[in-house]
């Protein structure tokens, strides 16, 4: 269906207007208890996805880089988007991480909306570049990402995620193996291991090396609080055979054991994850990468 726009109200705040009779609001969360109420009760009906009580929200609501918008209808809450702005190449990228619409007023175009006011809000902060990864499955968000400009990858990944159970430290190198993390050239930043310090976020490149010296693995990984979990995302991956891939993958594990982390995911390109799988990882399905690009 059509949107024909009516008037804006402000910066944050936009009336929109589906076939001249059913009103809706778009408006960004500001970090307090009720509008992270207003968000949960949102979610709750659409993903529930989210651990988090109210005051958790509020609080990561409030930290640089953290962005989310309701869309109500009346006084009612029915949809909502919330979005990371992390590094990405020395300028910032948009990651529309969670997209959700409460069931009665889905395929009315809200989460089309919701996308596109995101979109609108980070070009206004200097961001050119965003990004989603939506389930294979799912039709509707792909529909609405795609409504919005976004562009699908050619075919999906499978997603591997490790649920940290617990931050027992595990000895996990081959003899005279050696692993180096080096935070990115973009964020040199001093983190406290006690502090969650996702504030960010920020990147850091993991490394290995095998007992002859040489390169064999190599992870960009990018460290994220989002509504849903804190954990760390694995950009690019790169091992030189199966036992470099399982050192690799079990380096970032260890490392969120540090951090006091959730989990550990990547997007796997490759054939078969069989040496990731074999470190714990587990297989939670095919995903597409969603891209929009707005440089010039």
């Amino acid at each position: 269906m059509p949107w024909a726009f009516g008037a804006s109200i402000d910066r944050k705040r936009e009336l929109f207007i589906l076939e001249g009779m059913d009103a809706y609001v778009i408006r960004q969360v500001v970090p307090t208890p009720q509008d992270a109420s207003a968000l949960l009760s949102v979610e709750a009906r659409s993903l529930a996805e989210s651990p988090y009580q109210p005051a958790k929200i509020a609080e990561i609501l409030g930290w640089p880089g953290q962005y989310a918008y309701l869309a109500e209808y009346g006084r009612s809450p029915v949809g909502f988007c919330s979005c990371l702005q992390v590094p990405f190449q020395g300028s910032p990228r948009l990651e529309i991480d969670l997209l959700g619409v409460v069931p009665e007023h889905r395929g009315r175009g809200v989460g089309t909306r919701l996308i596109e006011y995101s979109v609108s809000e980070g070009r206004r902060r200097g961001v050119r570049r965003f990004r989603a990864i939506v389930a294979q499955g799912n039709e509707a968000s792909l529909r609405a990402f795609r409504r919005a400009g976004f562009f699908a990858s050619p075919r999906p990944r499978a997603m591997l995620v490790y649920e940290l159970q617990g931050y027992h430290a595990v000895d996990f190198l081959p003899l005279g193996w050696r692993w180096r993390i080096v935070p990115s050239e973009a964020q040199r930043v001093q983190l406290a291991e006690d502090d969650l310090a996702v504030r960010g976020p920020w990147e850091e490149v993991h490394r290995l090396w095998d007992a002859q010296g040489e390169l064999v693995g190599q992870g960009r990984c990018l460290y994220v609080q989002t509504l849903s979990y804190r954990g760390v995302w694995i950009e690019d991956l790169w091992a030189k055979g199966a036992e470099a891939l399982r050192g690799l993958g079990r380096a970032v594990v260890e490392r969120a054991k540090t951090l006091l982390l959730d989990e550990v995911g990547t997007l796997w390109a490759g054939r078969e994850p069989l040496p990731l799988l074999r470190e714990g990882y587990r297989l939670v399905g095919q995903y597409f990468i969603l891209t929009r690009s707005d440089e010039r």
